[in-house]
């Protein structure tokens, strides 16, 4: 182990570089990185449900996973049930410290009770699902929503695993 350095964009990434002024850290090594897809799912809140598009795409460096998801479903059946989406492409670490958060960056038909209220969506810890909130606290659930025919939701976000 020699003092390698490698020059990107302009920042050095040595193996060796000081450490940090203030704070604390667990490595100064990059021990991951991957980019690829995932498929999101609405895994609660809607059942039988017909997707026109489910497109999830991440980005993982080190412990963070950043990601983006695009979901329009054609049918399903409102239920009682929490509503949730699933399948985020790797499981949230299970430190409360370190939980994530997810940002929409556009909805239609997925709000509270038809008032257009934001919904807040929360990363759950040790799993691969999405909990949605309304801005009450309250879980969202399924009949909260306006339909199923054209429901579309898009999300940015991160996490650590």
């Amino acid at each position: 182990d020699g003092d390698a350095v490698v020059y990107c964009g302009g920042i050095n990434m040595s193996l060796n570089q000081p450490a940090a002024a203030a704070g604390s850290m667990t490595s100064e090594h990059l021990d991951h990185y991957e980019e690829g897809t995932f498929t999101p799912t609405i895994s609660s809140g809607i059942t039988s449900v017909g997707y026109n598009s489910q497109l999830g795409f991440y980005t993982r460096i080190g412990r963070l996973v950043t990601f983006v998801l695009y979901v329009r479903t054609s049918s399903g059946t409102l239920d009682s049930n929490n509503f949730e989406i699933g399948g985020l492409p790797f499981t949230v670490n299970n430190t409360a410290g370190n939980i994530g958060a997810a940002f929409p960056t556009y909805f239609s038909d997925i709000d509270d009770d038809g008032t257009n209220t934001p919904l807040l969506f929360s990363i759950s810890l040790n799993d691969t699902i999405i909990v949605v909130y309304k801005k009450s606290g309250a879980r969202s659930i399924g009949t909260d929503m306006d339909g199923t025919s054209a429901t579309e939701l898009r999300l940015a976000g991160h996490y650590h695993v």
